[in-house]
């Protein structure tokens, strides 16, 4: 009983089970409530094989990078880690530069496992990989110390070497970071917060290799592209999205690419292989073979020890000046060896010499792993931009126009009419809360707007001051103009991220690295098409390649471009080019992508380490 007397009382409600029958469906018995089907499984079995796929998933993630940003999450939580460490930096102006500090690699890996709790020398590992010229199209990191060669040294430890973050992240993932609109998850570490990508000014996955796996079927083989040739395809695409673009490999290392027809798969499928080579240069006076470049993953010493180990009777001596990622592999021949046969020998046996790497460009992208060509991927990461541009615009116009909302009543304040009030409230207020109160009641403003004057300095409430004020008024005023039309304009979007593309080209754009040649002896000649084109070569470097057709000329080539050369050639077969500075180098035709009547054609230089500009071509059949 309650003390008045009344009984409690206690609304029970019973759930009543349909009738349940067993159900053997696809060899397991199913427990069957009506509709509502409940499938009994041994509990141990089912958390392994659940485990197991987890973990394989979470093991594809980690060895895949991101379409947006191109980063493994490994990466990613390190530039995150640092990035916060340097007091997050959002531009690339001298002062912010001068401000990066060196760190021993042991002290940023220990930062970085903050948010990825694995192994501390696979950090170390990780950030000495990102440092060395031989294995990045563009550095992450600013390298000091010893960081390896191509010979086959490691880094050093993390407690001797050091690095600072690059211009280039800076650049590409932080630039305006605080104005996207970015998703974060809860960290390792229980309490911060870490992006699932960041918002990439520049489409980086596809400026350095990155060959990883865990099996057939899981990897990530991305074999990196020249970062000027990337943004320019990117630009073409944003302003044509048909528009034609064949943009070829180009290591870090040097090495030639073998072309064997496979460079128009690249772009539509992103899955094929693709044969690479060492560079090299014969010197028939002194009988030797001088290695300038060595295939991507190959080192010069497994090379030599290979090259030993075939014993080649006309080799007489092989040295090794190699530095950092500088080749110099010198093979000394006998006197009446033949250099060309024993090149051709190197090549064809097993040394390093000669490599063919499998092209897989998966990515992940909402949490998928996914397959791209080049072209398909760019459009995706075009699509992105343009969607993280105007939410970062809307997001810098919502904070602009408070600001502006502020300044308006700063300048009212300040205003000589009521500048007097606004001193005398501010030198005789005894509090910030009754000064706050004060300016509220005087100028019928917001409580935040208050706190804003109450947290001035007395010296600020001048004419100066308001004169400032008046001045920034009018800059936020043409801001928000500027941006209102923006956002309201894809066109104007799209020439927004042109502009930074433009950018760039012009800081991060570096000539190729790897030439494409033709073997001599190509067994897979029959893989390139068999067509004839017309071909025109300005003498400012400009090239095109036009199908041949009854009554077809070339055209323009550029907008400068000078005389043209004009020659009916067939795909098969090669050109010559002599520049001014009396370089000469050898072009596969077939390396070329085809173009229309109306295009402007593309600059030679991304296809061939021509120099100034050029005084001669010729075609050099083919065997046949």
């Amino acid at each position: 009983m309650s003390k008045h007397g009344k009984k409690k009382s206690k609304l029970r409600r019973e759930i009543q089970l349909p009738p349940s029958r067993i159900e053997n469906i696809d060899g397991i018995d199913v427990l069957v409530y009506g509709n509502e089907k409940i499938t009994s499984r041994d509990v141990a079995e089912a958390s392994k094989e659940y485990s197991m796929l987890f973990g394989a998933n979470k093991n594809i993630y980690r060895i895949t990078p991101h379409l947006i940003d191109g980063c493994k999450p490994g990466m990613r939580r390190f530039l995150w880690a640092w990035w916060l460490e340097e007091k997050r930096p959002q531009n690339t102006n001298p002062d912010t530069l001068k401000k990066r500090r060196f760190y021993k690699v042991q002290t940023l890996s220990s930062k970085c496992m903050e948010y990825h709790p694995h192994s501390d020398s696979g950090v170390q590992e990780m950030i000495g990989k990102a440092g060395q010229t031989f294995s990045s199209n563009i550095l992450y990191i600013d390298p000091q110390g010893s960081y390896g060669n191509l010979q086959q040294a490691d880094p050093g430890a993390g407690r001797y070497i050091e690095a600072r973050i690059s211009e280039f992240v800076i650049d590409c993932f932080f630039s305006n970071f605080d104005n996207y609109c970015i998703p974060t998850v809860l960290a390792a570490n229980g309490f911060s917060e870490e992006p699932l990508y960041f918002p990439a000014k520049y489409p980086a996955v596809l400026f350095n290799p990155q060959f990883s796996g865990i099996g057939y079927g899981y990897s990530s083989n991305v074999p990196g592209f020249n970062v000027g040739e990337v943004l320019e395809a990117t630009i073409e695409l944003i302003k044509n999205p048909k528009a034609k673009i064949l943009l070829i490999p180009d290591f870090p290392t040097g090495c030639d690419i073998v072309d064997t027809g496979l460079f128009e798969e690249i772009n539509k499928s992103g899955q094929a292989k693709i044969m690479v080579q060492a560079s090299y240069e014969i010197d028939y006076k002194t009988n030797t073979i001088k290695f300038t470049s060595i295939p991507l993953q190959q080192k010069t010493k497994p090379i030599i020890r290979k090259i030993i180990a075939l014993e080649f009777p006309e080799i007489n001596r092989i040295d090794d000046a190699t530095q950092k990622g500088n080749v110099e592999l010198y093979i000394e021949l006998k006197p009446d060896a033949n250099p060309d046969k024993v090149l051709e020998k190197l090549f064809k046996k097993d040394t390093g010499l000669r490599d063919t790497l499998p092209i897989g460009i998966n990515v992940m992208e909402d949490f998928e792993t996914k397959s791209f060509g080049v072209r398909k991927l760019l459009l995706e990461w075009i699509d992105y931009r343009r969607d993280a541009v105007l939410a970062m615009m809307l997001n810098s116009l919502e904070n602009i126009t408070e600001k502006r909302h502020m300044n308006e009543v700063l300048v009212y304040v300040f205003s000589k009419d009521n500048i007097d009030d606004a001193v005398k409230i501010a030198k005789k207020s005894n509090s910030r809360r009754e000064a706050v109160e004060k300016f509220m009641k005087r100028f019928n403003i917001t409580s935040i707007q208050a706190e804003t004057l109450a947290d001035m300095k007395l010296y600020q409430f001048s004419k100066d001051s308001y004169e400032r004020f008046v001045e920034e008024g009018k800059r936020l005023d043409a801001e928000l103009k500027k941006l209102r039309k923006t956002v309201e304009s894809d066109k104007l979007i799209d020439e927004f991220i042109i502009e930074e593309l433009e950018e760039g080209i012009k800081k991060y754009s570096a000539p190729r690295r790897s030439k494409v040649i033709r073997l001599a002896k190509d067994n897979d000649i029959e893989a390139i098409p068999d067509i004839d084109y017309l071909l025109g070569i300005s003498e400012s470097g400009m090239i095109k390649k036009i199908k041949m057709k009854k009554n077809i000329s070339i055209g323009s080539l550029g907008m400068k471009t000078g005389s043209i050369s004009v020659m009916h050639i067939n795909n098969r077969e090669d050109i010559l080019i002599i520049d001014s500075t009396g370089f000469v180098t050898k072009v596969a035709v077939s390396s070329i992508p085809e173009m229309n009547f109306e295009d402007d054609g593309v600059i030679l230089s991304k296809f061939s380490p021509v120099k100034g500009t050029i005084k001669a071509s010729m075609i050099l059949p083919s065997k046949e």
